[in-house]
């Protein structure tokens, strides 16, 4: 009995941390109870026909019949999993390519170190515990990704199973052909080893390809939106300018008109002074309507509501911002400006007898800003899987880059949405 306690020892390590690696790795279809219950009836009958192998001291069957036993096992309970068949089978003889590894290489190390069966052990038990750690807190994330590209390494894998089972199925008496084939296996061992390196460490650098690639994406998405914010800013800067020119004009010819008043009461031509000044009187002066009483924001809507007004799109507004608000304004307005002007484009391309019109509804009350544009359309407009509008053209969709950017900013929502030919967007800050 005492000459069995190595042997039973081994066994119990091996056939333990089988079943926790395929349990780390695989993915239970069931709940947690299910999947223990299955782990340890596997774990159950491999523990009893071991210690069965090993009091008839036949170590050549043990190891033909647990190799049938996994092979088996392979299908029989993979039902109580999620993974597809291809999947599976790689995870399944990833497994048993670390338990053919590690049974192998601490035989053959052992054999050269005193007190060979305990040393055996464990080596065994090290080898076992250094593999589990890495997989379940280095490589897991990485291993799920091997998985994910199951296709390309699924049949080294199954090849590297079937060599080793190759050298269990021949023998006739196992010890001996494992020290008799050691050079061979420990090759075996080094290409095993190898692949699955080149798996993790290839899986890793696409990873850190892939962050870099996606850092500069959000890179030039950024750079996207600063061009247009400082487009938009320009143009804001060029309304100012010319509203200013207008301005000085007007000064300019009022003070010519005060002179010529002046010079009249002064000669005592009184009559032509009255009709002077009733002829001004009826002289229509274009002023800009107030839409609201934040200025910035007033200045960059009267702009787009101009051009509404000269390809006869009817604007309907309600707005509702007051002079100090606890949002930058000059961003509101570039914002506001954007969605008018998308809404303009989308009148423009409408038929001729179909309405045009723009609904356009913004409030700033108790801290909280709510803005709804509504616009007819023609055509598809298509949404991408986080709602938001996409644009097949490389010098469009920069003004929705910016809307979400300053939505963001502020932990807003925006909501896009098409219904019945009609484009609406909602902003909630």
């Amino acid at each position: 009995m005492e000459t069995m306690i190595p042997d039973i020892l081994r066994s119990f390590i091996c056939v333990t941390m089988n079943v926790i690696l395929m349990f780390t790795l695989l993915e239970p279809k069931y709940n947690k109870n299910v999947s223990y219950l299955v782990m340890f009836g596997v774990w159950l009958a491999d523990i009893s026909i071991s210690v069965f192998c090993y009091m008839t001291y036949n170590l050549t069957i043990l190891g033909k019949f647990e190799l049938f036993l996994y092979t088996s096992l392979c299908f029989i309970i993979k039902p109580f999993f999620k993974d597809s068949i291809a999947k599976w089978i790689f995870s399944f003889t990833t497994v048993q390519n670390i338990n053919f590894v590690v049974i192998v290489f601490s035989f053959i190390i052992s054999r050269y170190l005193p007190f060979s069966l305990y040393t055996n052990i464990i080596i065994r038990f090290i080898l076992f515990v250094l593999l589990y750690y890495l997989l379940k807190n280095k490589l897991k994330p990485l291993y799920h990704q091997a998985v994910e590209h199951f296709n390309h390494f699924v049949y080294v894998s199954v090849l590297i199973y079937f060599n080793f089972a190759y050298y269990f199925i021949k023998s006739d008496e196992i010890t001996k052909t494992l020290f008799d084939e050691k050079i061979t296996l420990l090759l075996l061992i080094i290409l095993s080893c190898s692949f699955y390196v080149s798996v993790f460490h290839s899986l890793k650098n696409l990873d850190n390809e892939y962050r870099v690639k996606e850092e500069n994406i959000r890179f030039k998405n950024r750079q996207d939106v600063m061009r247009v914010s400082l487009e938009r800013l320009e143009e804001r800067f060029n309304l100012q300018e010319k509203v200013t020119s207008q301005i000085r004009i007007a000064q300019h010819d009022h003070r010519h008109f005060s002179r010529m008043l002046l010079e009249l009461l002064h000669n005592g031509e009184i009559e032509k002074a009255i009709d002077s000044l009733e002829k001004q009187l009826h002289v229509t002066i274009k002023t800009k309507k107030k839409y609201c009483e934040n200025t910035v924001v007033n200045a960059a809507i009267s702009f787009y509501i101009e051009r509404c007004e000269e390809n006869d799109i009817q604007v309907v507004t309600k707005l509702d911002i007051p002079y100090e608000i606890q949002i930058d304004s000059l961003k509101l307005s570039l914002i506001l400006s954007n969605l008018l002007e998308n809404a303009i484009h989308a009148c423009m391309k409408l038929q001729e007898a179909e309405k045009k019109y723009i609904l356009f509804t913004v409030a700033y009350t108790h801290k909280q800003l709510i803005v709804e544009m509504k616009n007819p359309y023609d055509g598809k407009i298509s949404l991408d899987k986080d709602g938001y509008p996409t644009s097949s053209h490389d010098e469009h969709g920069f003004g929705t880059k910016s809307i979400i950017e300053f939505v963001n900013t502020y932990n807003g929502e925006v909501l896009y949405q098409t219904d019945n030919k009609i484009f609406v967007v909602r902003i909630l800050i």
